[in-house]
């Protein structure tokens, strides 16, 4: 090596030219240089088989490694590390900088195995786990199903029987990040690969109404309940999440699943050598996370500046902003939510053509309340939006198979004001009744539905349940009315209409009862 100028004497020149031929010496000797000096840290994880079916002879120490250095890859990119097999079949991880708030948390995040599995629940979960309790000793676990305990035991569940094998792993995740929903609980939105998503869309569209466990690292976190066909390459994964578990969660879903177990057997170097823990509140993180283009964050966002939750001021016009960063995603929730705010003018010039696109685009997904706008929508007629009682007819078919049960009333009253399907209407009124026996309207939809079928004494009796609920609803006494006068009893007909007018009812109802008293001839 040659220095122009005096600044370095001969023997300066000497010694460095010695240190140099020792230094690349000891490269060639090593095979390496370590980028690791003293302040560097250094922990040796213990290596388990991942299965007991697995023996130690049998573990991939190459592609243990190869994964270890791919999670520290994608989850701290800017740390140096190194990872080796020591002499004593341990697994070494080195890194210049502990990239957490210290060791043990940096550890036990990167031992996480990360493995993911989507595995169905028994159909008749419920009921085995209470011939289990009722009798232990003679239960018997069905074949192919194991007992497992959720973490979240809020809903009351204290185990499921879930299939031993899953349905689909984490091997075609391509994205996963943590993020907050509008109730401010944690959950992690995972993306799959095309393979993926045609994978998931089949599993769920094959399993409707069945529940679906996520079990994360032999943890059962969730078992939804799959509601409708889940397409377009994305999933929720809800359950008991802090916020740091769910963020390393994430990363280990991305990163990939590691080969083997590991325990922590030492840490050796500088605890103190840590990056500053990081204190950004869940807006902050919620707020970069949106900007990053996260679909569920920015619907989540949208759905804060709506309510104004999470400490932000409400802001409508923020909302659609958002909101239609996510719709624009295909997010079906945040395409509902642009629908409800052009139904409702908030943010947004009230447009129900709009509306309707949008609502539109919504159940298309799966969206059973967009449906169930549609049918009301349709049913009702709004400006450029004509009454169509075959569409709405058609959308709220859909949103009751999607498991949207508030509008079996609205379905029946639109037939039985057709005179259509009636046995299909009276069905769907008597299951609203029931499923809402305190609702005047659904007894007073059912009454009609009996009215159309010509059982004006059955009809009566329903009409006179509403009445006793709603006492000043001037559509439940017009329909007494007509069925009283069915009955030949036209002074309480008479009764009932004059009361209802007294009402002042909307302009189409109290013409419509004028014209029924005109021709009592009491008007």
């Amino acid at each position: 090596m040659y220095f122009k100028g005096s600044l370095l004497g001969g023997d300066m020149k000497i010694k460095l030219s010695f240190y140099l031929f020792i230094f690349a010496f000891l490269c060639i000797f090593t095979g390496c240089v370590s980028v690791f000096n003293e302040h560097g840290n250094e922990i040796i994880f213990n290596v388990l088989p991942s299965s007991p079916e697995v023996s130690e002879k049998d573990i991939d120490w190459n592609k243990l490694a190869e994964a270890m250095n791919k999670r520290l890859d994608t989850i701290y990119p800017n740390i140096k590390h190194e990872v080796s097999r020591t002499e004593d079949d341990h697994l070494s991880v080195k890194v210049s900088k502990i990239p957490e708030k210290d060791s043990e948390t940096f550890a036990d995040i990167i031992k996480r195995q990360g493995v993911i599995q989507f595995r169905l629940v028994h159909e008749d979960s419920t009921k085995l786990v209470d011939s289990m309790l009722k009798d232990p000793d003679k239960f018997k676990v069905p074949d192919g199903y194991e007992k497992m305990s959720p973490l979240d035991k809020k809903n009351g569940r204290i185990s499921y029987f879930v299939k031993v094998i899953p349905e689909m792993d984490g091997g075609n995740i391509i994205n996963a990040s943590s993020s907050i929903d509008q109730f401010g609980q944690r959950y992690i939105h995972v993306s799959f690969n095309s393979e993926g998503a045609s994978k998931f869309a089949g599993i769920t569209g094959k399993n409707v109404n069945r529940q679906l466990a996520i079990v994360i690292d032999g943890k059962l976190y969730s078992a939804p309940i799959i509601r409708t066909a889940i397409n377009g390459g994305q999933a929720m994964i809800t359950g008991i999440f802090t916020k740091e578990e769910s963020k390393e969660i994430a990363a280990c879903l991305v990163a990939g699943a590691l080969s083997s177990k590991l325990e922590i057997k030492e840490i050796k170097g500088d605890k103190s050598n840590c990056i500053p823990e990081d204190k950004r509140s869940d807006s902050e993180l919620l707020q970069e996370d949106a900007r990053k283009g996260n679909s569920e964050a920015q619907y989540t966002l949208g759905f804060m500046y709506y309510s104004g939750g999470m400490g932000f001021s409400q802001d409508y016009s923020k909302a659609v902003e958002w909101f239609g960063k996510a719709a624009g995603q295909e997010h079906p929730l945040a395409q509902y939510a642009i629908g409800t705010m052009f139904y409702e003018g908030k943010g947004v010039t009230r447009d129900y053509v709009k509306s309707v696109e949008w609502f539109r685009k919504a159940a298309e997904q799966g969206n059973a309340k967009a449906s169930g706008n549609l049918g009301y929508i349709y049913q009702s007629g709004f400006e450029g939006v004509p009454i169509n009682y075959k569409e709405a007819g058609k959308w709220y078919l859909k949103a009751i198979d999607n498991g949207y049960k508030d509008v079996k009333n609205e379905l029946a009253y639109l037939w039985a004001e057709q005179g259509i399907n009636l046995d299909k209407a009276k069905k769907l009124a008597e299951e609203a009744v029931q499923e809402k026996p305190g609702e005047s309207a659904c007894l007073d939809t059912l009454g009609w539905v009996l009215y159309k079928q010509g059982h004006y004494t059955e009809a009566i009796k329903q009409f006179e349940k509403a009445s006793e609920i709603s006492p000043k609803d001037a559509a439940v006494m017009d329909h007494l009315a007509c069925a009283y006068l069915k009955l030949g009893e036209k002074d309480k007909a008479k009764v009932e209409w004059s009361k209802a007018l007294e009402l002042n009812p909307d302009g189409k109802l109290k013409s419509q009862i004028k014209t029924n008293l005109e021709a009592l001839g009491k008007y």
